[in-house]
This record gives structure tokens, sequence and C-alpha cells, in this order.
């Protein structure tokens, strides 16, 4: 799958669109990742399911890094949220980005440290 099979509401793709798209690539089970800021917005994005929810998940995936990082635990350097449907793995880029993979909930890929890795390089 390329950048333009991907949903985007006909958004125009930034610099970041290749790294998100060869991370979903890389990783068997992705339908998303989205690059975002702290409180959550859409910086860039590439998706296989609609824009919108993933778009949510990552405002959601915002709120949740954010209360792990007041908490005594600190910021954390990468973690994972497993619910009944997708399973998020939120990795923090410095204290202003997140990077967001959303897998569908029941796939695992040996390779996923590495390209979350590469993504985050």
């Amino acid at each position: 799958m390329n950048a333009d099979q991907g949903a985007r509401d006909g958004e125009s793709q930034s610099a970041f669109t290749p790294t998100l798209v060869t991370l979903v690539e890389a990783v068997p089970g992705s339908v998303g990742a989205i690059f975002a800021d702290t409180d959550g917005e859409c910086v860039d994005y590439f998706s296989r399911m609609t824009p919108y929810d993933l778009k949510v998940i990552a405002a959601y995936a915002s709120l949740v890094l954010r209360a792990m990082t007041a908490s005594r635990l600190g910021l954390p350097s990468r973690m994972m949220l497993s619910a009944r449907r997708l399973t998020l793995w939120i990795a923090p880029l410095g204290e202003e980005y997140t990077l967001v993979l959303v897998m569908e909930r029941r796939s695992w890929s040996q390779g996923l440290e590495a390209a979350l890795d590469a993504a985050l390089a």
C-alpha cells in the first residue's frame, strides 16, 4: 500500500507521511499511525481506518500519556494499551510530540519494536 491508498480525508501529505506509511506497512496487523502534538492534535497520519477515528484515538492516547507523565512514573519511553478491539503503541518524541501506532487487537509482529525504533529515528 502506498500513501495514495490510505484514507487521508483529502488532506495533503507532509514530510512525515512516508515514515508513517513505512511503519504501517512494516508491522502486520497495523491499521494506522499518527504523529500528534502534546494536545493530541494531528500533525500527520496514515490510516487504513477512518481518519476521524484515528485522530480521536490519538487524542485519547495523548490524555493517557499526560496522566502517566504527571504520575510518579514520569514520561514513559513507550507504552502499549490493549483494548477489546485495538492495541495502541504510544511512543513520546520528547515532550512535544507523540507517535501512536494502532493495531488490530490480536496482532503482534516480531519486527514491531524495530519498526517503531526506525519511525522514531
